[in-house]
């Protein structure tokens, strides 16, 4: 699993709360433009309250991240997960999951945080790249499932082509990037599993 936040970190009676505004907050309209006070109104906290739950907002960020990595009703991951479909399929229901919700189209919470907190040191930027490494070995362990030949490599281009789409779908908020990455992904599991 990706990288969580240090120990303690919002586990108090309100970091629920923080994490949950954050969420909406962070991926609707982005890190850096949510300020502090804006969290903290929006989670019904005050600024001493967000503090005891978390040091700083860089540990709001990363435990956000966290908790997004460890949702099982994140949409890929209750799609990498169905039963009821071969992997394969699995595999290709991913991309749609991009441009469902609501307008504009965010795409991917860890492709838009390490995008917007660009440091490698940054504690959000590890949870987001360690997580994406987990995704494309999902993506790879799948692909063997499917028996794809090469599947790590399989995993890494598939996950290549979600994070693109994940890209061009909040660039755009047109959910046609996540349809071309679908047939593309279709191609390429084609090539390497008939």
């Amino acid at each position: 699993t990706a990288r969580a936040p240090p120990p303690g970190s919002g586990r108090g009676r309100r970091g629920p709360r923080i994490l949950a505004a954050a969420h909406e907050l962070y991926y609707r309209h982005g890190i850096n433009i949510t300020g502090v006070a804006e969290l903290c109104e929006a989670a019904h906290v005050s600024k001493r309250t967000l503090y005891q739950q978390f040091a700083s907002k860089d540990e709001v960020i990363a435990a956000y991240l966290a908790a997004v990595a460890g949702d099982a009703g994140y949409p890929p991951h209750v799609v990498l997960r169905r039963q009821d479909l071969a992997p394969r399929a699995r595999l290709l229901e991913l991309y749609p999951t991009l441009a469902a919700g609501r307008r504009p189209l965010r795409g991917c919470p860890f492709v838009n945080a390490a995008l917007e907190v660009p440091d490698p040191a940054h504690p959000a930027h590890q949870v987001a790249a360690a997580y994406k490494r987990e995704f494309a070995d999902r993506l790879g362990a799948l692909a063997r499932e499917a028996g794809a030949r090469g599947s790590e490599r399989v995993g890494r281009r598939l996950a290549l082509l979600y994070d693109g789409a994940a890209a061009q779908v909040t660039l755009f908020d047109d959910p046609e990037p996540a349809t071309e990455a679908q047939a593309l992904a279709a191609a390429l599991l084609r090539d390497a599993i008939d």
